[in-house]
């Protein structure tokens, strides 16, 4: 069912939720996973990525009212002076009437207007859980999921996204990156998954806590001039950057999926994430805990080693340079990505999206095909019990000289 979340009222009082009962997910069962071979030519996409989410998202959001605390303002230090183009701490709770925007997603019995999520608040922030159970645990699991016939925008790859949330302000088109000094989006989050212990691909996940294809939360930053993403990934043992040129139907460009692991972490320990942009668009870098992590300067480009790609489409690098970004907070996966640097397996987990030509082997590139564990998407390999809880202390969008 769907989660509805009550704006906080002019008391002061804690956010709320419906009381809406979770869902009990099934252990589905299914076919041995079979492993096959893809297919050589790029198709007309019709897939998405995670990101993308918040393009259609912009679609439904017209105008809107900044609640107190969500507005530019402007603080300057010894060195330097930031102007914040939002911000919220969420000590007036979660206000999904006028500051944020939710996305929905998909159920097999039907959809979730708000997303798989059940948000509540108090002093701490906000925390967000699938609106799901694994009936064996009775722990939260996620709902949502996408098979390979599923209609409309994304198909099968809107499996990724679970529940996604951005700010109304800049849902249409984004704030704009400055000609000097950085564009940044700032995210203090902590991240507990489970279930992944329990995951059906044997051994050909190495690590289950680490690996990002199972169950994480996301910072998400999209350039929709260029198509570009840049992202954190938090599972229970490691902090991702994310980095990919999106796939479209006009693009004749290379597209793909990179996932580095850049920090170690323990389950439950609090991460301080920044992306930054600067050089006019030219270079994204991504922080952890005030610490820079990974950085380029050619993005639209295959700019790092081959062994952290996870997912490759066919086409040529493309430099470019990012113009407006928008920012947003999501929790999914990423089950037809490939294996990691450390997975001995280089297979990817589920074809999510069936279109022909489509994935290709990401060590070897076009026209070699990527192999799945599982070429049918069986609901069984997509929602077995596993979870994300998200907990965001704060979230802010601003600009610095």
């Amino acid at each position: 069912m769907v989660s509805t979340v009550l704006p906080r009222g002019p008391t002061g009082a804690a956010l709320t939720t419906v009381d809406v009962p979770m869902v009990d997910v099934p252990m589905y069962e299914g076919d041995p996973m079979p492993a096959a071979a893809g297919h050589s030519t790029r198709p007309l996409v019709r897939s998405r990525r995670t990101a993308v989410t918040l393009v259609a998202a912009a679609t439904v959001c017209s105008a809107l009212t900044l609640t107190p605390g969500a507005g530019a303002a402007e603080r300057t230090g010894a060195s330097h002076s930031e102007k914040i183009l939002f911000a919220d701490d969420f000590s007036k709770g979660f206000d999904a009437q006028q500051t944020w925007l939710l996305g929905s997603s998909s159920t097999p019995e039907g959809k979730l207007a708000q997303g798989d999520g059940v948000i509540t608040s108090n002093a701490q922030g906000i925390t967000v859980v699938p609106t799901g159970r694994n009936p064996r645990t009775g722990r939260p699991a996620f709902a949502a999921t996408s098979d390979q016939n599923a209609s409309g925008f994304g198909g099968g790859t809107g499996d990724h996204l679970k529940w996604v949330a951005q700010p109304r302000v800049s849902s249409a088109n984004g704030f704009p990156v400055p000609a000097t000094g950085s564009w940044n989006c700032n995210a203090n989050v902590t991240v507990k998954a489970e279930g992944v212990e329990d995951q059906p691909f044997g051994k050909a996940v190495s690590d289950p806590q680490s690996d990002p294809r199972l169950a994480s939360a996301t910072v998400i930053t999209v350039d929709h001039a260029s198509h570009t993403v840049a992202n954190f990934s938090v599972t229970n043992h490691e902090v991702h950057a994310v980095y990919e040129r999106l796939p479209v139907e006009s693009g004749e460009y290379a597209a793909f999926h990179y996932s580095v692991p850049v920090f170690k972490r323990t389950a439950g320990q609090p991460v301080k994430l920044r992306i930054r942009y600067d050089q006019g668009g030219k270079r994204v870098s991504w922080l952890v805990n005030g610490k820079t992590v990974l950085s380029t300067d050619k993005i639209g480009t295959h700019a790092f080693d081959r062994k952290y790609l996870r997912i490759e489409h066919e086409g040529p690098d493309e430099q470019v340079t990012a113009t407006s970004v928008q920012c947003g907070i999501a929790t999914g996966n990423l089950l037809d990505g490939g294996g990691g640097a450390n997975d001995r397996d280089k297979a990817g987990l589920v074809r999510l999206e069936d279109s022909p030509n489509f994935y290709y082997d990401p060590a070897k590139g076009a026209p070699a095909p990527q192999k799945f564990h599982d070429d049918k998407s069986l609901l069984s390999n997509r929602l077995w019990g596993q979870g994300v809880t998200l907990k965001v202390r704060s979230f802010s969008i601003t600009t610095s000289d």
